[in-house]
């Protein structure tokens, strides 16, 4: 399996209880994504930049920056392991669920993510 860096789409923001927020993500970006089909299978989700809102992606070879040499001058987005909830590749979407929390880019992202909004999603 390839190890690339997509970019999602939210397509349905949900709240499953006040704690826990349900997120659907497609689009084109999605097309390419693919499962590694293991039950509790992760990945990364690369959010905004908290400071400008820019979604700043590694290269699909080097989600961690560490293979090039002008990555340190390089801000990217944040990223957080996730559990995947769902995959469909029929209609290219992606479930994930998020915790609601005090603090936490994750967390503060899910709660303000509207249809629309985009983050970067790895590879499993």
């Amino acid at each position: 399996m390839k190890n690339l860096i997509h970019r999602g789409t939210v397509l349905e923001h949900t709240y499953l209880t006040p704690g826990m927020i349900r997120i659907v993500f497609g689009g084109e970006g999605l097309r390419a994504f693919e499962t590694s089909g293991i039950g509790d299978e992760y990945l990364r989700l690369y959010f905004p930049l908290p400071d400008t809102g820019e979604l700043v992606l590694p290269s699909p070879t080097d989600p961690d920056g560490e293979e090039d040499a002008d990555a340190a001058a390089v801000e990217y987005s944040p990223a957080r392991r996730y559990t995947v909830r769902r995959f469909d590749p029929e209609r290219g979407e992606l479930t994930v669920d998020f915790v609601v929390h005090d603090g936490g880019i994750a967390s503060a992202w899910a709660l303000a993510a509207a249809p629309g909004a985009e983050l970067g999603i790895g590879s499993p």
